[in-house]
């Protein structure tokens, strides 16, 4: 067993108590109508596959879909077309006879249909088959599109392909791509050719102690690995994902993903998946590096090397903290890792693999996530599958699976699938706010719309629907939300508290005309502010604050002759009051809650590693009381197409924006200026709900 010094992450620092409430496209399943997955590898089902290229170079691997979907939310790659306007596919076919391809171009602007038509076969085998598209002329060079493949089998199948086009009139792409390339194999010593110390901008305030994520900021140690001497294993795929033409230059940005291998301190071999994303500026024939990402995750296994009677040692990871779900009586817990869903049983160190994504690359990941939700005092759980389904009863479809998992029979079982159009990212960066399964329903917010969908019976609709942000508040074990009804952020007639364990709903409501603010929890109690009418104004201005218990009864309230409250800001058990007496500002003021104080068994932390530096982990608050030989046994997958929701639930239509940087999605914000500060920071780029750029860092680099 290693030994590490394990270090608590800022995060748990304040409070040690915090309670957090495999399948690739090409694993197999047996062929029952109730498919079980016994990951073996060659009879999972597979939609044709496509790749478009420029010139000799593969550019762009595209995903199938079997029904239609939301084109403006697909970023995944960009094609870039030569001057002959001619854009050569290649098909592998799976299995399929393709008889046709249709293609459509449409505007990023508002997807008016600009081109359409039949592309041209060139060549046709039983495992593949070649298509030539011939861009049209009102195509305007450096102008970004829309672009709708579909493929036409011979059972009149159609299956659908998204990604983008750019007609180019300089041929800059392919010197860009050989020196994203011989950029990235300088940082494993590879190529010795070319000095990446002159790109750097190093951050003196950057600790440089976590390889999970790199950038030109961090230290030249770093972006060669540190220590440790990873091995290039099989090919590096290169996707484009990003052009900008201007009159100073032409930037390309280009995302490369390969795998490693490295030993660790004990001489243990471990596999990474690595992407590295590089945008290129060239300028008078000259390429440079404007910006540079790499994210590692390592390929995590439950061995005896990496669990231990005080940790769980995660590895090298891109993500930073980790969310852990616990049973009541605190003897099993629940969590997920690059797609993998385990459970662990504390007290005889038993381990299940309750889902296998078994990602071979980062971008595998980003395509379909997942997510644990709770797990119970039998060592039963619920979580989510979500993104491009891994199935073959959603093949080729894009939604949400909820699943149970039996510990008594081992056996992860879907309950519903909700179609839904939106990419596995994007689900991925609003369901992690609250996202709760009781005995009969789902409750999940995303568009900062709370949506239920009924288990039994599939009915599902929006239960508040563009809830403005500072308008609601989440409790600490995703429980229960508290919104202001109204839909303001402040000085509402009443807040509505729905309790997700039993779906009931309660109004909280003033005297005398007085307006209510939902400010937030700490923990499982809630915080909420009373303005006397003469009092309400545009700007807050409570008169006092109270705390509530989950059962409603006022634990405490706050108030002062002549004083409002301007301000609440909730850290942990603390809440700080910025404050005002006579029109004037006064020092703030504090009130702590330790009513509702969550003990829990395991906290997120890292360990600090002399060879593989910072490693994420979960720690256990106490050591586990008896070291029994670990056991890892992988759970049975049952997939269902009867647990497909018919009402397809729609994103609302909104003021979003959002970020994208590094080669993939960062943020989504409901505030441009916000977005545009973000991507800036980032030297990322902003598009809005349709899918337009609004503002990237290219255009505004000089």
């Amino acid at each position: 067993m290693k030994k590490r010094y394990v270090v608590a992450i800022v995060i748990v620092i304040l409070l040690v108590t915090l309670a957090v409430f495999g399948i690739t496209r090409g694993k197999v399943f047996d062929k029952s109508s109730d498919t079980k997955n016994n990951h073996t590898t060659n009879e999972h089902e597979l939609l044709p596959e496509v790749d478009a290229y420029y010139g000799s170079e593969k550019i762009a691997s595209i995903l199938g879909y079997k029904t239609e979907v939301g084109s403006n939310y697909i970023r995944d790659n960009i094609v870039p077309v030569e001057s002959s306007r001619v854009i050569p596919v290649k098909i592998i076919n799976n299995g399929r006879t393709i008889v046709g391809m249709k293609y459509e171009v449409r505007s990023t602007e508002d997807s008016r249909l600009i081109d359409n038509g039949e592309a041209k076969q060139t060549e046709n085998t039983e495992k593949t088959t070649l298509y030539e598209i011939n861009a049209s002329a009102i195509l305007q060079s450096g102008q970004e599109y829309q672009l709708v493949l579909t493929l036409e089998t011979n059972n009149n199948e159609n299956i659908y392909y998204y990604t983008r086009v750019m007609v180019m009139n300089d041929s800059f792409v392919d010197g860009q791509i050989a020196f994203a390339k011989q950029f990235s194999s300088s940082t494993l010593g590879q190529d010795t050719e070319l000095n990446i110390a002159t790109y750097l901008e190093p951050d003196e305030d950057l600790k440089n102690d976590d390889l999970g994520y790199t950038t030109l900021s961090s230290s030249y140690k770093m972006l060669q690995w540190s220590e440790m001497k990873p091995q290039l294993q099989g090919n590096v795929n290169v996707s484009a994902k990003e052009f900008c033409i201007k009159d100073s230059g032409e930037a390309g940005t280009y995302t490369l993903e390969y795998q490693v291998k490295a030993s660790n301190a004990e001489g243990v071999e471990e596999t990474y998946n690595v992407s590295e994303t590089i945008v290129v500026w060239t300028f008078s024939g000259q390429n440079y590096v404007l910006n540079s990402n790499r994210e590692i995750n390592q390929v995590w296994e439950a061995n005896d090397n990496n669990v231990g009677k005080a940790f769980i040692d995660l590895g090298i990871q891109n993500q930073k903290t980790i969310d852990v779900a616990e049973s009541e009586n605190g003897q099993y817990i629940g969590f997920e890792i690059n797609g993998d869903v385990y459970t662990m049983d504390l007290t005889s160190n038993g381990m299940k693999k309750l889902f296998a994504l078994d990602a071979k690359s980062v971008s595998e990941n980003r395509m379909t996530k997942a997510k644990m939700i709770q797990t119970d005092d039998k060592g039963n759980a619920n979580f989510l599958v979500y993104g491009y389904s891994p199935s073959n009863e959603h093949l080729g479809e894009n939604g949400i699976s909820v699943f149970h998992y039996d510990k008594e029979s081992n056996e992860s079982k879907e309950l519903l699938f909700i179609p839904f159009s939106q990419p596995a990212e994007m689900i991925d960066k609003q369901i992690h706010k609250l996202c709760y399964v009781n005995d009969g329903t789902i409750y999940f917010m995303l568009d900062n719309s709370l949506y239920y969908v009924n288990i039994g019976t599939k009915e599902s609709g929006k239960i508040v629907e563009n809830m403005p942000d500072g308008s609601y508040a989440i409790n600490q074990s995703k429980t229960a939300i508290a919104y202001n009804t109204d839909l303001t952020t402040m000085n509402s007639d009443s807040i509505t508290v729905i309790d997700l364990t039993t779906g009931k709903e309660k109004k909280l409501t003033g005297e005398n005309g007085e307006k209510l603010s939902a400010c937030g929890y700490t923990g499982n109690n809630l915080i909420y502010g009373i303005t006397k009418p003469e009092n309400v104004s545009d700007s807050m201005r409570i008169d006092t604050l109270k705390i509530i218990d989950k059962d409603y009864n006022e634990i405490t309230s706050y108030s002062s002759d002549n004083t409002v409250i301007t301000g609440v800001e909730i850290t942990d058990t603390i809440i700080n009051m910025k404050r005002e007496k006579k029109g004037k500002a006064i020092s703030d003021d504090q009130l702590i809650d330790n009513t509702e104080k969550l003990e829990t068994k395991t906290k997120s932390s890292y360990f600090a590693d002399t060879l593989k530096l910072k490693e994420l982990a979960i720690s256990f608050v106490n050591q586990l009381s008896g070291k029994n030989e670990l056991k890892v046994e992988e759970a049975s997958i049952k997939y269902k197409k009867s647990t497909e929701v018919n009402t397809i639930i729609k994103p609302a239509a909104q003021d979003q924006y959002f970020v994208y940087a590094g080669g993939n999605l960062f943020g989504i914000y409901y505030n441009q200026n916000e977005a545009e500060t973000v991507a800036k920071t980032n030297k990322g780029l902003v598009t809005d709900y349709n899918g337009q750029k609004i503002w990237t860092f290219e255009e505004n680099y000089e």
